[in-house]
């Protein structure tokens, strides 16, 4: 027997800006998935491409972390929040040497 149950109306509003931004995040990336990974490297700079790879490791330890929290669970008890520190020592030395 399947119950349903009424959401509340700020958590349908927070629901639907969350699949917003999923979406948002899946277009953004659509041309980046798309394309050959080593001809978009090829054309890149070696800071650029270590500011993409750090930017690439954000973006998905961060949407894991979103998934953690829609199946209930803390990302700050998962061991993803030792990634996204490791992920920010690396930000930080990359911007160390951007900034010469």
């Amino acid at each position: 027997m399947d119950s349903v149950v009424a959401l509340p109306e700020d958590v349908r509003e927070q629901l639907a800006r969350f699949e917003a931004a999923v979406a948002s995040v899946e277009v953004g990336l659509e041309p980046l998935l798309a394309a050959d990974r080593r001809d978009l490297e090829a054309q890149l700079t070696p800071l650029e491409r270590a500011k993409v790879h750090v930017t690439l490791a954000n973006a998905v330890s961060t949407l894991f972390c979103m998934y953690l929290k829609t199946v209930g669970l803390d990302p700050a008890d998962h061991a993803v929040k030792m990634e996204l520190e490791r992920v920010e020592l690396y930000r930080a030395k990359v911007d160390k040497i951007k900034a010469g």
